[in-house]
């Protein structure tokens, strides 16, 4: 939640100096106008200047409008991807415990409010488990998601995420697990919740908006998604090593299917 923290006192912040640059503006002006009608000499000259330094002052605040307006997007995401893996843990925990869940029909009105899916979870065939113990053998071939489905479907009874991804259009996002089995030098210093931010932009433009081809860097950059420096590619390369995503030689991102 710090980097939640973070954000919402930096959006504050944006607000305050975009209100203030509004208030400033107004006011200057108020005052150049007045002081235009008192001139009883009025220079062509000066009130183009003037009108230009107001322009340019007037971009300056747009500007700001902008950015608060891509921090609310970051925000808005951010919110939605813990949210998410709330719902998630919850699910389980009362699975776990035998405490009632929620309400189905809550739990689609607070995803029509929110405009998202919450992933659900299902119980794994026997077939499937017999599946993965069958091919064990293979190992040495196998990335890092194909181990990670072996295992958890032997110890538990749930769907991996990765078979649960195969059966279903709904996002499911990188859980905790699946994280920890790409190399530490693939995930540098990238955090899970930047992962899954990041699958969350991609995963809304390739399926629900149906979108085909490829994304590049700038792109992807105008989506609120930044990849430049090692954790921006760091995050490509975790959904990459999960087989989440596909990366061109060049650098062109798409979505695995």
């Amino acid at each position: 939640m710090d980097k939640m923290e973070k954000t919402v006192e930096n959006l504050e912040a944006m607000f305050q100096k975009a209100e203030s640059d509004i208030n400033y503006l107004n006011r200057k002006l108020d005052f150049e106008f007045e002081q235009s009608v008192d001139d009883d000499e009025r220079n062509p000259v000066r009130m183009l200047q003037r009108i230009n330094d107001i322009k340019k002052e007037y971009s300056s605040v747009v500007k700001e409008a902008q950015d608060i307006q891509k921090v609310q997007k970051e925000a808005v995401e951010y919110f939605q991807t813990q949210l998410a893996t709330t719902v998630t843990l919850l699910q389980k925990l009362q699975k776990n415990s035998n405490f009632p869940e929620e309400n189905p029909e809550e739990l689609r009105q607070l995803e029509e409010v929110l405009g998202l899916k919450f992933p659900i979870s299902a119980a794994t065939s026997a077939t499937e488990c017999s599946d993965f113990v069958e091919t064990d053998k293979q190992t040495s071939e196998k990335t890092p998601q194909k181990l990670l489905d072996e295992s958890e479907c032997a110890s538990d009874p749930e769907q991996s995420p990765a078979s649960r991804r195969r059966g279903t259009e709904e996002f499911i996002e990188v859980t905790a697990s699946e994280f920890e089995t790409v190399s530490e030098f693939k995930r540098g210093h990238v955090k899970l919740s930047e992962v899954n931010m990041a699958y969350r932009i991609l995963w809304r433009h390739f399926i629900e908006e149906k979108n085909s081809g490829t994304l590049d860097a700038n792109e992807m950059h105008k989506m609120g998604l930044r990849v430049a420096g090692k954790t921006g590619q760091a995050k490509l390369q975790v959904l990459k090593a999960l087989d989440l995503i596909k990366i061109s030689p060049k650098g062109l991102v798409s979505i695995s299917t």
